[in-house]
């Protein structure tokens, strides 16, 4: 609807007065920022990106004209035309992609119309659009908008309004879609090639050739009155194309580029409330996202740049790409803050606000100790300068001709407490002597203490000043000299009890001061503390260093940084090394923890360990910038958060003794790369949690395509809750990802695989995980990841696994084979048991025989000599002695054969028939000799038994030791203890007869006259893998013990 003249010429008069009031001419300062990048080196199927969102899975998808591409944070993967497959994507141009509230996912294409995915099954099905129209010429879908239930299609012949009902991929029926999918309204008027934008209200508006269109929808219906605005409402002479708008129906308004200004144009006063100049002849197009306001256009004299309005305090910022990289078109925002842009034919850009949380610059030059300002020596110009960071100029505070030196070279620049200027005068040879500048009297002094070689500057509390130098005859010893407060005397020089080893270094690294007054004092060859108030210097000094082989000291002597601990400060130091990490160090007993990169630090080399306001520490390295916060409830060994050049700092690798503290509070090091500062709470912001997605699955060393085979998983690893593998598949491998986009190196991952691992994993950046030969089984997978901030999503993802089990490892074959080895165990043992018994059966009758002929033939020689000798002349004693030999001999053999056939008849295996016959032999033998038997066995030895061989020794031991008893012991009485101990049968046989000597008896290698010795008795010990031990002395009588195992 036009305006009336009046309406008209009042817009124009309001034009003219905000152009006076609201009008800013200040230009908008430009923001050189590094932008990650992601292009076809990486995956992306095309440079040229024609949209793109992030789903609510996390995914980011993009639409490109050679195929729907998804990236994960790791690796794209791209969706194309399979012609062979009625479910792939349609063809490869694709225009637009939108994802609604419930999920489902929406493909604009060139030429195909519009389809649905099923992200699940990766398949695409189409939606029958061409009855909303007659005409065949809306198969290009240029734009999609969802908004609740309803898709604004853009298309060749004007724009749908679609209600899509309850449809979803899980009731998808194509045959029945027309009942689901309602047609509200079409607008054929809209221009297909004329970008829309349709505001949160369900507002939209069209851009034409000299007017604007403005829809609105009549509640409650589903219909949309249209109003028309042309350029003399704007009090423009016309609209073209390069005129933008975007609808802020939130404050009913206009946002309107026109002519390189910026106007917000309020819909109910019909007037323009802002305006802004921008030195931009044209902008691609606007995006809103939030309360802010995207868009890119070209800056003369700057490049190409991304705009950003803040549309609630009006300010805008103006971000150039490093690279000058042509953007285009801020396409979405993900979760973790980045905005994915397209490009020119370069991919994506992605915006990191948190990235600009860091300031950079390239070398800024040398720090100026003693000062929280940015005050530097630089290399372009000599002198000694500030610089302001708020427009990132240099400010010249002190020329370098106030030195009057003709070089501008110094060890170092240290600014007191009186504003004054120190440094070592370059042109002394040795570096001797101390120039001191006084900015107030704008005078120059020169001091000469006597000083051979000086090192370094620093100020006590009582603001006195110290000098760290080296002299000796050898310039290696090392002193502490502290002046006066007006520098005219050294009041006290202390000697270090300790040589500087490397003369190309600073030697002190670090100093502090404590409470107590002493002095920590970092060095390249340890710890040191002194105690100024002691007067000798001997014991003013205390001194620590690396102990090889004990892990509470110090780590390494080269100490190259000292903080005290932001929270204990007068209990801990903490100490930065050169190559072993860093060093929570004990004051009272000097004890050490050990920190390093396995514990999280960025890199085992810390340069400089700064603390900032809440108490946390951050320490440069050679791989970046750490971030330690101390030992907490949620973090009880502490914890490191680093930051790489991919964070946005100037570079990974940093100086020493460059770190500093400034006056905002800001932090402030220096690398190789350039100078890095920041405001501590700016980058600790924390995102919240994202979700970790199986990405896909490797079996068999082979990447498994599930349209293939769906019986390991039966759709994208993504969505599928179950993987089944058979016997054979015994090598797989689960690939995953965090939806965090900041920073790969900055996300940790742990799993654990349930019913396998007994815990999880340490943390770490591998994003896969592989297992072999697990066993038949069901077992749960799961992981969890952390953001790039550190944050853990503790819920993490999972999985189910199922390892199918082949036929020889099913519980019904198990079972048989079971059964099988039972039922020939026990044949087996039917068969041993008859072949025992036939065994014992042989020995028996063996015993039996050998008793029965052999001794009845002993007994028969024995009965003749007997005869014979009662026969034979008594007058032929040789005979009769003979005779008598034989007789004795055969009665001897049949008490051995007799013992032999006891020995192996099994019956006599109980350990109670050995008692019986030790027993009735003892009686025998002691009874006609009247010596009276005391004999008690254990009752625990009822019911042992002994095998053959034991029988035998423990027998023979106990019968030649009761014949030498009868025969030479001379005793009364004899008493004999059978016991068991321990698994160890003990046998004790004791006497009261006249004794021996045992050393006579062992070197005569005998036990008594006429005995079998006791290397008999020692030879059956020894068979028994027992001991036998004899204890004797003339007059007391022997005791004999034997012990052996059982």
């Amino acid at each position: 609807m036009y305006l009336s003249l009046q309406h008209t010429f009042l817009a124009v008069l309001l034009l003219l007065l905000n152009s006076i009031t609201a009008f800013s001419k200040n230009s908008i300062p430009t923001e050189t920022i590094r932008m990650r990048q992601l292009t076809v080196d990486n995956g992306l199927s095309q440079g040229f990106v024609y949209n793109g969102l992030q789903d609510k899975d996390g995914f980011i998808w993009l639409a490109t004209m050679d195929g729907l591409n998804r990236y994960d944070g790791y690796n794209f993967t791209v969706y194309k035309h399979v012609p062979e497959n009625p479910y792939s994507i349609p063809e490869n141009g694709i225009n637009c992609i939108a994802e609604d509230e419930r999920g489902n996912f929406w493909i604009g294409t060139v030429s195909k119309g519009l389809y649905l995915m099923d992200k699940t099954k990766e398949r695409f099905y189409p939606v029958p659009i061409a009855s909303a129209f007659n005409k065949n010429n809306n198969y290009n879908i240029t734009s999609i908008h969802c908004r609740k239930n309803l898709l604004f299609l853009k298309t060749a012949a004007g724009m749908i309004i679609v209600n899509t009902g309850q449809l979803t991929t899980a009731n998808y029926n194509l045959q029945g879609f027309e009942q689901q999918f309602r047609v509200l309204q079409s607008i054929p008027s809209i221009s297909a090639f004329e970008d829309i934008s349709i505001s949160p209200g369900n507002a939209f508006i069209n851009q034409s050739f000299n007017n604007l269109q403005v829809f609105t929808q009549r509640k409650p219906y589903f219909e949309w009155e249209e109003k028309t605005l042309t350029a003399i409402d704007f009090g423009f002479n016309s609209i073209d194309v390069a005129t933008k708008f975007l609808l802020l129906d939130s404050i009913n308004s206009l946002l309107i580029f026109h002519e390189k200004n910026l106007y917000l144009y309020n819909l109910t006063s019909r007037t323009i409330v802002w305006q802004q100049k921008i030195d931009c002849n044209d902008i691609y197009k606007f995006t809103s996202l939030g309360n802010k306001v995207y868009a890119c256009g070209y800056v003369k004299n700057t490049g190409n740049v991304l705009f950003e309005l803040d549309v609630n305090s009006k300010t805008i910022k103006q971000y150039h790409p490093e690279n000058d990289v042509r953007v285009l078109t801020p396409m979405f925002r993900d979760r973790t803050g980045i905005i994915w842009i397209r490009t020119d034919a370069a991919g994506l850009c992605l915006f990191d606000h948190k990235r600009q949380a860091f300031k950079t610059n390239s070398y800024l030059g040398r720090n100026v100790i003693g000062t929280k300002k940015m005050i530097f020596t630089r290399k372009e110009e000599t002198g000694i300068f500030e610089f302001l960071p708020q427009n990132r100029n240099f400010k010249k505070i002190l020329s370098a001709e106030v030195f009057k030196t003709e070089k501008d070279e110094s060890l170092f620049d240290f600014i007191d407490h009186q504003n004054r200027f120190w440094r070592v005068d370059p042109t002394a040879n040795p570096l001797n002597s101390l120039l001191s500048y006084d900015t107030a009297a704008r005078q120059l002094i020169r001091y000469d203490f006597g000083f051979k070689y000086i090192l370094i500057l620093f100020e006590d509390q009582e603001k006195k000043l110290w000098v760290i130098h080296r002299g000796g005859s050898d310039l290696l010893d090392i002193y502490a000299s502290r002046l006066n407060k007006s520098y005219t005397t050294i009041e006290r020089t202390y000697h270090l009890p300790v040589k500087q080893v490397n003369t190309d270094g600073r030697f002190l690294m670090g100093q502090w001061e404590d409470a107590k007054r002493a002095l920590w004092l970092a060095t390249d060859v340890g710890l040191f503390s002194l105690d100024p108030s002691q007067p000798d210097d001997n014991k003013a000094w205390r001194h620590w260093k690396n102990i090889p082989g004990n892990n509470s000291s110090l780590s390494d002597n080269k100490i190259i940084s000292l903080c005290p601990d932001p929270l204990e400060p007068q209990k801990f130091l903490w100490l930065g090394t050169r190559g072993s990490g860093l060093n929570r160090f004990e004051m009272a007993t000097g004890n050490v923890i050990r920190f390093t990169e396995k514990d999280g630090l960025a890199n085992n080399v810390a340069y400089d360990i700064i603390p900032d306001e809440p108490g946390h520490l951050w320490i440069s390295t050679n791989m970046g910038l750490s971030c330690f916060s101390l030992p907490s409830k949620a973090f009880p060994k502490g914890h490191f958060r680093n930051f790489t050049e991919e964070d946005g700092i100037a570079g990974n690798e940093f100086n020493g003794l460059t770190g500093k503290q400034l006056n905002a509070g800001e932090l402030l090091f220096h690398g190789v790369k350039g100078s890095t500062w920041f405001n501590p709470a700016e980058v600790l912001q924390q995102q919240d949690t994202v979700p970790v997605h199986f990405i896909s699955l490797s079996v068999n060393n082979k990447t498994l395509p599930w349209q293939n085979d769906s019986s390991v998983i039966n759709g994208n690893i993504s969505y599928c809750k179950k993987i089944t593998l058979t016997h054979d598949q015994n090598i797989f491998s689960i690939f995953f990802s965090s939806m965090d986009f900041r920073n790969e190196k900055g996300k940790l991952y742990s799993w654990k695989l349930e019913g396998f691992d007994k815990t999880w994993t340490e943390p770490s950046h591998q994003h896969e995980v592989t297992y072999t030969n697990l066993s038949p089984g069901t077992y749960t997978f799961r992981v969890k990841a952390s953001n790039a901030d550190g944050i853990w999503n503790e819920n993490g993802n999972s999985i189910q696994i199922v390892i199918i089990p082949a036929w020889y490892q099913t519980w019904l074959f198990r079972l048989a084979i079971l059964l099988l080895v039972i039922g020939g165990a026990y044949s087996f043992y039917r068969y041993r048991l008859r072949q025992a018994i036939k065994l014992q059966e042989i020995r028996n009758n063996i015993a039996s025989d050998l008793h029965d002929e052999i001794g009845s033939t002993l007994s028969s020689i024995s009965i003749s000599s007997t005869v014979i000798r009662k026969k034979i002349d008594k007058d032929s004693p040789e005979v009769n002695n003979l005779l008598s030999h034989i007789s004795t001999n055969t009665d001897n053999m049949m008490e051995i054969m007799s013992d032999i056939v006891w020995a192996v008849n099994t019956k006599n295996d109980r350990f109670e028939n050995v008692v019986n016959r030790m027993r009735a032999f003892a009686i025998e033998i002691l009874e006609p000799a009247g010596i009276t038997l005391n004999m008690h066995v254990s009752s625990r030895l009822d019911n042992f038994t002994l095998n053959m061989q034991q029988r035998k020794n423990l027998y023979l031991v106990f019968k030649e030791a009761i014949n030498n008893i009868a025969k030479y012991a001379g005793c009364k009485n004899v008493w004999v203890e059978i016991a068991i101990r321990l698994n160890r049968i003990s046998l004790k046989i004791k006497d009261d007869g006249e004794g021996f000597s045992v050393a006579d008896a062992t070197n005569a290698r005998t036990f008594q006259p006429g005995g079998n010795g006791l290397n008999n008795l020692q030879k059956r010990a020894k068979e028994l893998n027992g001991k036998i031990t004899i204890n004797s002395a003339i007059g007391r009588g022997t005791e004999i013990i034997l012990e052996f195992p059982v």
